[in-house]
């Protein structure tokens, strides 16, 4: 890894951590339309 890279790595391990957390205290009918979502997108 360069250090240039550095900068963008932690940008978009930040969005990615921050958008996962975000979903932890969802009700259970949005979380199961989540995961409808999901399983139909990856089979």
């Amino acid at each position: 890894m360069k250090p240039w890279q550095l900068p963008i790595r932690l940008a978009a391990g930040a969005y990615v951590l921050n958008s996962g957390l975000s979903k932890r205290g969802i009700p259970d009918e949005a979380a199961a339309g989540m995961h409808g979502m999901a399983s139909g997108a990856f089979p």
